[in-house]
């Protein structure tokens, strides 16, 4: 559901992050609207692959070589894997010694690592990730989905994210 908030509530929100110009909330995945016509920001609960999406978009946002543009070719070179194992388990693997180019090296790793470590089984297959240009999205989603049942408990992305005047910005709508 919407939920219509003014500036001075959005302010008091403990923790929140810019991304595309969309604020999301620490009580769950919430894109915020801003209505310049009545000075009104609505928050709007984004649910399913959406959600999955910030989060994940969340998680690796500090990995310069991986960008979540889609739920399926943006994970074909098998970096968005590793960033995710990385961010929650940085001593697990070198990230830094991946290059986007090892497309079968790097799903190898992350899907051995997710098994072994964590006993997630690989829906992919890293072969797959090198053969096609498109993976499928919901397996994908579907495997993507393990992690963040398996890390959500431990996901700081929300929390350490930087004060409002570290983006420049404020919370009164644009004149």
């Amino acid at each position: 559901g919407d939920k219509s908030i003014d500036n001075r509530q959005l302010a008091v929100c403990d923790s929140w992050t810019v991304d595309s110009g969309q604020w999301t909330v620490d009580s769950g995945q919430w894109t915020v609207d801003r209505n310049r016509e009545d000075r009104k920001m609505r928050l709007v609960q984004v649910n399913g692959v959406r959600a999955l999406q910030i989060w994940i978009t969340r998680v690796v946002a500090e990995y310069e070589n991986v960008h979540i543009e889609n739920m399926s070719s943006s994970f074909r070179n098998g970096l968005a894997f590793c960033a995710i194992l990385h961010h929650f388990r940085p001593h697990l693997l070198d990230y830094a010694s991946l290059r986007p180019e090892n497309v079968l090296e790097n799903n190898r790793l992350a899907f051995q690592i997710a098994e072994e470590e964590f006993g997630l089984p690989s829906l992919l297959d890293p072969e797959d990730m090198l053969t096609i240009r498109v993976p499928d999205k919901f397996s994908v989603i579907t495997y993507v989905s393990q992690f963040y049942h398996l890390f959500k408990e431990e996901d700081d992305s929300r929390l350490a994210v930087r004060q409002q005047q570290d983006y420049g910005m404020d919370a009164s709508p644009a004149a």
